[in-house]
């Protein structure tokens, strides 16, 4: 299952020029899920990821139920199978609380120094090879199946506690 925004890039990707770039605002779910997983799989063969920017402070739209980001993505006019393991993405992390002060020099600021990529007190940017992203998703999935297991010991011990403390309470009775 996934969200409608999902199909969004790959409608965009025909309406777009030789090298074209989108910038789109989505959920950020797709970050932390199995679908999400499979989007960005698809999402690589069509566009180079340049940038995924997110805000610390608050949400984009306070009227919103979820927390968004917004891709910016490079069009590949060609659709590739695997992207190059040096491809750089950067991730931007915005931590100007734009809802409290809508001061535009400010925000012409943040946007000069993302554009430039120079240092700003507002915000942080990291730059991640594909490889190393690859890398840190595949600690992540070893860490949450180590968690999994870990939890299914547990739930087993106390179905078998739960058990125990059943068997006593009729031996009593």
């Amino acid at each position: 299952k996934s969200d409608l925004y999902a199909y969004l890039p790959f409608a965009f990707w025909n309406l777009l020029s030789e090298n074209g770039r989108l910038g789109i605002i989505v959920s950020n779910s797709w970050l932390g899920t199995e679908w999400g997983s499979t989007f960005k799989e698809f999402l690589v063969k069509f566009y180079k990821i340049e940038s995924i920017v997110t805000t610390s402070s608050v949400r984009w739209f306070q009227n919103a139920d979820v927390v968004t980001n917004i891709i910016i993505l490079s069009k590949r006019n060609v659709p590739i199978e695997i992207p190059e393991k040096s491809e750089q993405t950067k991730f931007i992390t915005i931590s100007y609380n734009f809802h409290n002060d809508s001061n535009f020099e400010k925000v012409q600021e943040i946007y000069e120094s993302i554009i430039t990529n120079t240092p700003n007190i507002d915000l942080k940017i990291e730059t991640y090879s594909t490889q190393k992203i690859e890398d840190i998703n595949k600690f992540v999935n070893e860490y949450s199946n180590m968690k999994n297991e870990h939890r299914k010991k547990i739930n087993a011990r106390l179905s078998y506690l739960k058990k125990q403390q059943h068997n006593k309470q009729i031996i009593d009775n």
